[in-house]
């Protein structure tokens, strides 16, 4: 039922029946732990400043040091004079100078134990099969949202960290 008058409002009646089967109980998803951040040191290398800013803002808040570039060309210029300063590298597949999958085979020569993340939209150069072949360590769709980037770099530095405590 409905009620209204012009200056005082309306008023809805709903009426529902009474449900008179088996009740079943509402179980809470499970959404797991929280997602852990940490204290590494991440170059972000993607020519698209709206998914640079957000990748560097969800990293950032938790706790990661984030240093961004533009290109591929100034990422390989960074690492070539600062190879240890970094312990995980995400990068765009698709940029300009310089795509990801050339600059990720550039960081593994400068550094055999450098893990890569590369991202790509609507790339047909290279797929997640190819990527790990050489080297790459995850491969990630775009879009991504937050809980999968934040899932694959910590992964990704988890099993880095594991892989040298073994060598």
């Amino acid at each position: 039922n409905v009620h209204s008058e012009p200056g005082l409002g309306t008023t809805f009646h709903i009426y529902l029946p009474l449900y008179v089967g088996e009740r079943n109980e509402v179980v809470a998803k499970d959404l797991g732990a929280p997602l852990e951040g940490g204290d590494e040191t991440i170059m972000l290398v993607d020519d698209d400043i709206p998914i640079t800013t957000f990748f560097l803002n969800v990293l950032a808040e938790k706790g990661y040091a984030v240093h961004t570039f533009s290109n591929g060309v100034q990422a390989y210029q960074e690492l070539q004079q600062n190879p240890k300063k970094y312990d995980l590298i995400i990068t765009d597949m698709t940029m300009p100078f310089m795509n990801g999958a050339e600059l990720a085979q550039k960081a593994i020569e400068i550094s055999s134990d450098l893990p890569v993340i590369l991202c790509t939209g609507h790339s047909d150069n290279i797929n997640r099969d190819e990527a790990l072949a050489m080297g790459i360590k995850e491969f990630c769709k775009k879009p991504i949202n937050s809980e999968q980037l934040l899932h694959a770099t910590r992964k990704v530095l988890d099993t880095a960290k594991l892989e040298s405590e073994y060598q």
